[in-house]
């Protein structure tokens, strides 16, 4: 029954995009985000899932934007801008990206440390060392 409820259905792209239930909208993010993280992606594929991350990290709703973070975290399937952004947010959302995103160059971080809360210095810290080298193309 868990595998069920974890597969993705054209119910949850409607909800989505149509509910204006934040919950209902989380959770569909949830399960689009888990699903584009596990399936294998070619280049087409790989850009239509970062078109979707970047209209999810629009979203008015703290809830879908959390949903979004915290799901994809450690993925590099996030766009460079949209982790920047991300990190800008809120903590609930900033703070998982900022502790586990591999698509942070070593000048993301440092700006980060240097204009961040002691929580986002903290989660900097935590890191494991994965960050690009070098600034994104």
């Amino acid at each position: 029954m868990t595998a069920y409820r974890a597969r993705l259905t054209e119910l949850d792209i409607r909800r989505l995009v149509q509910a204006a239930d934040e919950d209902e909208r989380a959770e569909a993010a949830h399960k689009l985000c888990r699903s584009m993280e596990r399936a294998p992606l070619d280049e087409a594929g790989r850009v239509a899932a970062q078109k979707i991350i970047r209209l999810l990290a629009q979203d008015a709703a703290e809830l879908v934007r959390r949903a979004m973070a915290v799901t994809l975290k450690a993925s590099d399937l996030i766009p460079h801008d949209v982790a920047r952004r991300l990190a800008a947010d809120v903590d609930s959302i900033a703070l998982p990206i900022i502790g586990a995103s591999p698509v942070f160059t070593d000048g993301d971080l440092i700006e980060i440390v240097r204009a961040g809360s002691t929580l986002r210095q903290a989660a900097v810290a935590g890191r494991g060392g994965g960050c690009r080298a070098t600034s994104p193309a």
